[in-house]
């Protein structure tokens, strides 16, 4: 059980800079589980960090995280069993390392959590997380007004200019075979009414077979 990396290079007259990384952890504890009407949120567990050390250049905004989680049938074969993505935004600061918890939600995980029962081959499932971000600046602007105009309070706004990089990377993680469980069964309790448990009464977690 191991921190898994993706890391952020920025481009430069140079080549390529890494100014950060967003690392998922598999030595957790628990897994945040969040029951909604019929269905449940999973928040998977991660950490961006950030830095920008120069002081006379704009320092780079990671925004539009997504990321698609497969699970890995084999050791070549995998299959889609959700989505998950971060509506947040991450500005590096320049000192010291930004470094903040990241807001990945897998929204209505229930039927791919269903599926990853039905088809786990260990007593814990190997998820692969392909990730895509995308690096921006946040530009500080004004509106310009011809000169017989005068505006009062005129006060500058934040203007995010179109991405200049694209963050892409690919992690597996496996988390503890405890954790997952633990996970598995409030998942399922919270979510005893839906359609999507009712229609599967024989399947292995429910027979006790995993």
């Amino acid at each position: 059980m191991e921190r898994k990396d993706v890391e952020i290079w920025k481009p430069t007259d140079s080549g390529q800079e890494k100014i950060g990384c967003i690392s998922f952890d598999e030595n957790i504890t628990s897994l945040d589980v969040r029951a909604t009407a019929l269905n449940v949120d999973l928040k998977i567990p991660s950490e961006i960090k950030l830095s920008w050390p120069r002081e006379s250049e704009l320092a780079p905004m990671l925004n539009n995280l997504r990321a698609t989680i497969n699970l890995k049938l084999s050791t070549q074969q995998t299959i889609e069993v959700g989505t998950v993505r971060d509506d947040d935004y991450y500005l590096a600061t320049k000192a010291p390392e930004t470094i903040r918890q990241a807001g990945f939600i897998w929204k209505d995980a229930l039927a791919g959590l269903i599926f990853i029962e039905n088809h786990r081959t260990s007593d814990s499932p190997t998820l692969e997380i392909e990730l895509l971000g995308e690096l921006s600046y946040a530009v500080k602007c004004k509106r310009w007004f011809p000169r017989d105009v005068i505006m009062m309070d005129d006060v500058a706004a934040m203007v995010l200019t179109p991405p200049f990089q694209r963050v892409r990377g690919r992690v597996e993680l496996r988390y503890k075979p405890e954790v997952w469980r633990q996970m598995i069964d409030v998942a399922f309790e919270a979510s005893i009414d839906s359609p999507l448990l009712i229609t599967q009464p024989l399947i292995p977690f429910l027979r006790g077979d995993k």
